[in-house]
C-alpha cells in the first residue's frame, strides 16, 4: 500500500506509529473540542469576543480537550477578513 502514496505523503507519515491508538475517549475529546471550537467561532461572528480573545480561548480549547486530530481540523477564522 505504501507504493502508491507520492515522496510528500510519506515524509509526512515518516515516524508516525501505532504507539498511540484513537481511543473512545480520545474521539470523544475531540468531539469536545470541535464543538468548544464552534462556540468560540460564533462568538467571534456575533463580536462578542475580539479575535485576540478568539485565539486565547482556542489555545484554552486545545488545553482542555488534548485533542488528538488538532493539527488536522480547519483553521476556522481568516484573521485578514476579521476587522475589530
Amino acid at each position: 500500500m505504501t507504493d502508491t502514496l507520492s515522496p510528500e505523503v510519506k515524509s509526512a507519515l515518516s515516524g508516525i506509529t501505532t504507539d498511540r491508538f484513537f481511543t473512545p475517549e480520545q474521539f470523544q475529546q475531540d468531539i469536545d473540542y470541535y464543538r468548544a471550537q464552534i462556540i468560540t467561532k460564533a462568538l467571534l461572528d456575533a463580536e462578542l469576543i475580539s479575535l485576540e480573545e478568539y485565539h486565547k480561548m482556542s489555545e484554552l480549547n486545545a488545553q482542555s480537550f488534548s485533542p488528538f486530530l488538532v493539527d488536522i481540523f480547519p483553521n476556522t477564522v481568516d484573521s485578514t477578513a476579521v476587522q475589530r
